[in-house]
């Protein structure tokens, strides 16, 4: 099993990854990391803690399909996550039209963030309301420097990073938030 370890700068939430004895730089929530017991939706937090890989996605018009152990599937024009805490989707996949009416974000977006996402296994089963959804791993906004752009409670790397990443990630890997000590 391979791992890859999130440890936020105490400071701004910029931080960097190791993975494979080499370090990454890394970019968590605008609002730090949190103790996952007081992860709330819409806090732009990054939850700490172990998380499992349940696969990931990736825009088949922007990159190729990526060398991966990973099982990724290609993103759809019409994919969603529900983030609708009075639904009983919330924090899953579902298409557009499936979504109508239920507050929800599109996956195929007009930046390219989600170019390459990672799903992780984060209040998922069962979902709670609230806790927060669409935890990922993804493409950080400032492709060059991570640091610059913190995002709304995920993980993000430079796409080339994320991509090298992958390569050796395997099916049963984990990503380990650290908390700021």
């Amino acid at each position: 099993m391979s791992t890859i370890h999130i440890y936020p700068n105490p400071i701004y939430p910029a931080g960097r990854a190791e993975y494979n004895d080499k370090s990454y730089p890394a970019v968590v929530g605008k609002s730090g990391v949190v103790p996952a017991d007081t992860k709330k939706e819409g806090d732009k937090a990054t939850p700490d803690g172990e998380y499992g890989i349940l696969g990931g996605y990736y825009r088949p018009d922007a990159i190729e399909k990526p060398v991966a152990q990973i099982e990724l599937q290609p993103i759809s024009s019409d994919d969603t996550w529900i983030d609708d805490q009075a639904d009983p989707r919330y924090n899953s996949l579902a298409k557009a039209a499936d979504a109508s009416g239920v507050s929800h974000e599109k996956l195929w977006r007009d930046d390219h963030l989600y170019n390459l996402v990672l799903d992780l296994n984060y209040n998922r089963t069962p979902a709670v309301p609230g806790k927060g959804s669409a935890i990922f791993v993804h493409v950080a906004r400032d492709l060059d420097m991570p640091a610059n752009t913190p995002t709304d409670g995920c993980i993000a790397f430079c796409q080339a990073d994320l991509l090298e990443i992958l390569r050796s990630l395997s099916q049963d890997g984990k990503i380990n938030i650290h908390s700021v000590e």
